[in-house]
């Protein structure tokens, strides 16, 4: 700390005369807005203009006499006032004339003629950078300079918000930034500004300049990710794959004393699960195909992992499985077209592991709410046998976050058995079994996720199963053979309804279809040891022809009948 000082002092005796110092006046710039819209200083005092807005502006003023050019959201620009007399400017980046003022009060320590000295805020260096008109440097001005340098020295000396505590190198987290693309040095944006409050850089101006590049080569040593070389060579001084990874984990608890943590990743065998995510591009009019390039296992863990792409549309989500065994990073590159209007976020993840990248598309939205459209298939090779009957279904589904069996006897694939399901990649199977005679519909569900976020299920494909007894006792007669069942419509004045009449044996299974989708199983009264007659009515929804088929063991017989209205 005492070099330190001794050098702030050294500065101060250089640059800054035994005079009064100047001082600063904030002004906001906002959208249409500048607030204060007066301010009152005195000469020698510089004005500084942030842009809090989310689009550019500028400041100009009257006759030219300053101009800042563009200034980006989250930019500054200063001025330092050397005469006194009132200063009128405006903002008209956006096409309006938004009027301030800058009153100088009368003459103090001001030490230049010339009305006032421009300061362009320099990302790079983390300083105001004067100019004006006839080259005369003022004490203001040095003064400003020389205090921002003195702040630049504390932040790469450690001295104020330091990125690093204790002598282990821990990582001291300011916050997580969420980092889609590599940056460097001359990068601009939120994601730069976040970085930067990761590192607890201050001012965080959203500049990727040296004192930031300077950070990022500080923290990927103390982490052991890269000590040498040079941005174009090794990365040094590069937020790229592996570095925003190692920061995520870090933000997350998975970096401690500079190692990676061996906490259990996904899939098989353990380790840390980590990847990062670029997209290409990320805007554009609908159609817009865009190319996702996935790199996994940047933490180089060697226990293997299960990671997910979720393109954010609703689509189906792309699964990348990392075998244990393979210990380097791996790189894969999808393709995918984002067909409406909206702003989308693709997420790769993997346990709690997480990293995303924003895509825009311009042109017509989908409907509010609107579902995708699902589409699959289930079939059975077997689909006839005996009670009990086992089958084995096969499924495929094109589109969906999951799928569901619903078995048509009462049962489905169950919560469990959903939660663990995934349409997408290859041929899946599932087996049930059916322990009553009867005529069955298997349907395939598919659970989907609409524009708004909302997931619904649609169904998607049907598959009919039959099942019959495994015997059926005719009584004294010891045949298999009934007699023919009788179909009467009109059931007590009812036009829609309609009872069968058929014998069964005692305890024999039966199962008759109705024609309609409707089933009816049962069983023969027990006890007895000859064929008993059943009836069994049924009404219908509406009018038309049906046929009505009877199954009693290994015969069947099918009835048609008229339902009148």
């Amino acid at each position: 700390m005492r070099k330190q000082l001794s050098f702030t002092g050294l500065l101060l005796a250089l640059f800054i005369p035994a005079t009064a110092l100047a001082a600063q006046a904030q002004v906001s710039l906002g959208v249409n807005s500048i607030s204060p819209s007066v301010v009152t200083v005195n000469p020698g005092d510089t004005v500084v203009w942030a842009n809090t807005s989310g689009t550019t502006q500028s400041v100009i003023g009257n006759n030219n006499l300053f101009q800042s050019g563009s200034i980006a959201p989250s930019g500054q620009f200063a001025a330092t006032f050397n005469t006194s007399g009132t200063y009128n400017y405006y903002d008209n980046a956006n096409g309006s004339a938004i009027v301030g003022e800058v009153i100088v009060n009368g003459n103090s320590n001001a030490v230049s003629t010339t009305a006032t000295t421009q300061s362009t805020y320099n990302p790079n260096a983390g300083y105001y950078t004067s100019t004006s008109a006839n080259n005369g440097a003022s004490i203001a001005s040095l003064t400003a300079q020389v205090q921002a340098l003195i702040a630049q020295i504390n932040a790469m000396q450690g001295t104020s918000g330091n990125a690093y505590a204790g002598s282990s190198g821990s990582t001291n987290v300011g916050t997580c930034p969420q980092i889609g693309r590599v940056l460097s040095m001359g990068d601009t944006g939120n994601d730069v500004a976040s970085l930067q409050q990761f590192l607890h850089i201050s001012p965080a101006t959203g500049y990727f300049g040296s004192l930031t590049q300077t950070a990022v080569e500080q923290w990927q040593a103390a982490n052991n990710i890269i000590s040498y070389g040079s941005p174009s060579t090794s990365g040094y001084g590069v937020v790229g794959p592996r570095t925003a990874s190692a920061i995520r984990l870090a933000c997350s608890g998975g970096y401690s004393n500079n190692t990676a943590s061996t906490g259990s990743g996904s899939g098989t065998g353990s380790g840390v699960v980590s990847g990062f995510l670029q997209v290409s591009p990320i805007s554009g009019a609908a159609p817009l195909t865009t190319t996702a390039t996935v790199t996994v296992n940047t933490a180089a863990s060697c226990g293997g992992g299960t990671y997910t792409l979720d393109y954010g549309d609703g689509t189906q989500p792309q699964v990348i499985t990392l075998q244990p065994g393979i210990c380097s990073q791996q790189n894969q590159v999808f393709q995918h077209t984002y067909q409406n209007g909206g702003t989308y976020t693709l997420t790769l993840s993997a346990g709690s592991h997480s990293s995303t990248a924003t895509v825009t598309v311009s042109g017509s939205s989908a409907a509010q709410g609107s579902p995708t459209q699902a589409s699959g298939s289930i079939n059975a090779l077997v689909t006839s046998g005996t009670a009990p009957f086992s089958t084995t279904f096969y499924i495929s589904c094109a589109s969906g976050l999951a799928y569901d069996v619903v078995y048509g006897d009462g049962s489905d694939l169950g919560s469990n058995g959903v939660s663990q399901s995934n349409c997408g990649g290859s041929l899946q199977s599932v087996a049930h079994t059916y322990k009553s005679p009867g005529t069955y519909n298997a349907q395939l569900i598919i659970f989907v996720r609409n524009s708004q976020g909302t997931i619904s299920s649609q169904a998607v494909a049907t598959q009919g199963i039959t099942v019959g007894s495994a015997s059926a006792s005719s009584g004294s007669s010891n045949s298999n053979t009934y007699s023919a069942p009788t179909l009467s419509p009109n059931v007590n004045g009812n036009p829609l309804a309609a009872s069968l009449q058929f014998q069964i044996g005692p305890c024999a299974s039966y199962s008759i279809n109705w024609g309609d989708g409707a089933s009816s199983p049962g069983t023969g009264p027990c006890g007895g040891t000859s064929n008993t007659t059943q009836t069994t009515t049924h009404t219908y929804a509406s009018a038309g022809t049906y046929s009505v088929v009877l199954t009693r063991g290994s015969q069947t017989n099918t009835v048609g009948v008229t339902i009148t209205q």
